[in-house]
Parts: structure tokens; C-alpha cells; sequence
């Protein structure tokens, strides 16, 4: 089945090495991505790229309720399992994550702290304020977590097992099929933390849900299949707690893009305070 696809093209190259890798261990959850007659991953039409896949009846599989969370930790412990180790063949890219989310939270908590002492407050500056210290008090009890000398060795171990994580988690990353779950889209994975992967399950379920328990119940599951190390835990929190949509709004705003920021803040506000599970 031919299907245009958003990415690059070595992203697809990726794809395939890092889809026989999980076929050799076992994992058979996915999507296969098949070569054309022209024996190429890919085909190009009008500047758009194209694959051919295996022909899969089944319905975009989302991830908005305790079961459908529940079975997709299955899924997502699998993968990691039968993915880490992973070295791309010579000449094949990946993509690399470790550590880039955590100083993208550097950059916007430097940004957050530049709108504190601001004079002549915008009218975006004057809603932000009643919160900047709740935020601000958040955003820099997370950092500690990740500026610990636990969370560095966590990162360094990581790095040594060659963790590789799907890296998103959307409506269009699995397919619910007779035969299950299947990944739908890997052009994204790469080497990462799992913990992220983790992170971002309960971060899209809380908002789907408007449970917090979902935390609890994304790391039972998960571990059923998987054990997860002493202090993982800590770090998925604080992942899952980081007010990222405010500062990021607030990065935006610095930087001159035109957007309503009022009417965006309070949809960024709400949903990082369903996400914070630091009691801070």
C-alpha cells in the first residue's frame, strides 16, 4: 500500500534497519515498510515522499482512557525491550536525544526568568504574573531532579545500553488491528532515556483523562512487562511535571511571534497544572 509520509528520507532508511532489528527480537508490531520495484524504500512524486507498506486493516488507535492507556504500556514496554542495543548499519543516521529535552528546559526557564523584572508589562506580561512564581518555583525544583549527579548517571547508563525510545506519542503513532496494537510511524525514534517515553504516555492520558492517577497506573502496567530502574520513577515525575507549555509560550512571546498569548495562556496554564505532580 502506497502512503505519502512527512519526514525524511533517511528518516525512512532508519525506519526499515531499526524494523529488522525488532523483528530479529521477537517485537512484531509495526508496520512493515517495504521496498518498491525500483528496490528503494521510497519513492518521490511532485517533491512529496512516498512508502509502500504492508496493507494493515485497522483504525488510528487512540490513546484516551485507562484501557486504551493499559494496552498501549504493553506495547511501548515491548519496544524498548526488543529495540535497545540498536546500531544502525554504517552510513544510516539516528536520531540522537539524550539530554536535549532537559536543556530545552534550561533555555525556556532562562527565557521565564528574563519576564520577571520587565517594566511597562505587556497585557500577556500582567496575565502571566499572578502565576510567574508558582511557575517559576515548579519549573526549578524539576531542574534539581535533572541537575542531580543520579539523574547524569541515569543519562550515561542509558547511553551505554543504547535505550531507544519512539520519541512521540500521538494519534497517529499506532493502528488498533484484529491482530492488536500495531506502530503505525518510527520515523521519530531514536536513542533516548525511556523514561521520556514513559513521561509523555502519562502526559497525553492526564490530559485525555483528567486523571492524575494515570501516573500510577502507566508505571504498574508498564512494569508488569518491564522493570524499571530504583529511580526512574523520579525522573518520569519530573518530566511529567515540568510546566513546559507556559514556558514555552513565554519563549514564543520573547522572540517576536506573532500569536494571541492571552487567550494561549490560559489553555497552557491549565494544562500544566493537570500534569503537576510535584505538589509544588
Amino acid at each position: 500500500m502506497l502512503r505519502e509520509v512527512d519526514c525524511k528520507e533517511w528518516q525512512i532508511v532508519f525506519a526499515r534497519t531499526l524494523q529488522e532489528y525488532l523483528y530479529k527480537n521477537g517485537f512484531k508490531n509495526l508496520i512493515e515498510i517495504r521496498y518498491n520495484k525500483e528496490g528503494k524504500l521510497y519513492t518521490i512524486k511532485n517533491k512529496k515522499l512516498y512508502i509502500d507498506t504492508e496493507k494493515v486493516e485497522g483504525r488510528p488507535f487512540e490513546i484516551d482512557g485507562e484501557k486504551s492507556i493499559k494496552e498501549f504500556c504493553k506495547v511501548l514496554s515491548e519496544f524498548h525491550g526488543a529495540s535497545e542495543g540498536f546500531v544502525p548499519p554504517p552510513g544510516i543516521k539516528i536520531n540522537v536525544r539524550w539530554g536535549k529535552l532537559t536543556e530545552r528546559y534550561k533555555r525556556y526557564l532562562k527565557d521565564f526568568e528574563r519576564i520577571k523584572d520587565s517594566e511597562n508589562k505587556t497585557s500577556f506580561e500582567a496575565a502571566l504574573e499572578p502565576y510567574w512564581e508558582e511557575i517559576y518555583k515548579r519549573a526549578k525544583e524539576v531542574m534539581k531532579t535533572f541537575r542531580s549527579i543520579q539523574y547524569l548517571s541515569a543519562l550515561e547508563e542509558s547511553m551505554k545500553k543504547r535505550e531507544v525510545c519512539l520519541n512521540t506519542i500521538s494519534k497517529n503513532t499506532a493502528i488498533k488491528t484484529k491482530r492488536g496494537i500495531y506502530l503505525f510511524e518510527i520515523f521519530d525514534s531514536g536513542y533516548n532515556m525511556i523514561e521520556e517515553d514513559i513521561a509523555k504516555l502519562i502526559k497525553r492520558g492526564i490530559q485525555k483523562t483528567g486523571k492524575k492517577e494515570i501516573f500510577d497506573i502507566v508505571l504498574s502496567e508498564y512494569e508488569k512487562y518491564r522493570a524499571l530502574n530504583s529511580n526512574s520513577i523520579e525522573y518520569i515525575k519530573a518530566y511529567v511535571s515540568f510546566p513546559y507549555n507556559t514556558l514555552k509560550l513565554v519563549s514564543k512571546y520573547l522572540k517576536g511571534k506573532e500569536i494571541d498569548y492571552e487567550k494561549k495562556l490560559e489553555k497552557a496554564l491549565l494544562r500544566d497544572n493537570q500534569c503537576n505532580l510535584l505538589g509544588v
